[in-house]
Formats: C-alpha cells, structure tokens, sequence
C-alpha cells in the first residue's frame, strides 16, 4: 500500500472531486448539514466508476438528491 502511494500521482490516488458546493447551490440546495452527505456520495460514486464527468455527477444528483422546495 505504501508503495502504491508513493508511486501514484496524487490525483490517480483522490481525483479532484467532480461535484461542488457552488454545483449543488446551483441546483436549488442551501450549505448545511445536506451538503457533506451528497458531496461524500458523489465522490464515492466518482471512485467507484459510476459518475466520470462533472455532467455525470450533476445527473447523478438530480436522479438521487431532491433540491428543497421554498
């Protein structure tokens, strides 16, 4: 393991995360306690393979994450 990171660049190892605050305010949510949980999501689905472009994540959201209504 310790090899494997000293030898992978460090966005091959934690790739810079596809979604944002400043996406989901975009979307219609408010910063609060909501927002780690989509983010930490996002980027597990971004690692696992199942959202691969910042427009990927942005439907991932919407298809899994209802803005509040106000």
């Amino acid at each position: 393991m310790l090899r494997f990171l000293a030898e992978t660049p460090p966005e091959d190892v934690r790739p810079i995360r596809l979604l944002t605050g400043n996406d989901l305010i975009g979307l219609g949510f408010r910063p609060g306690p909501e927002f780690r949980k989509i983010l930490d999501a996002a980027e597990d689905a971004q690692l696992e393979g199942s959202i691969e472009t910042h427009d990927d994540a942005l439907i991932w959201v919407r298809r899994y994450y209802q803005a509040p209504s106000f």
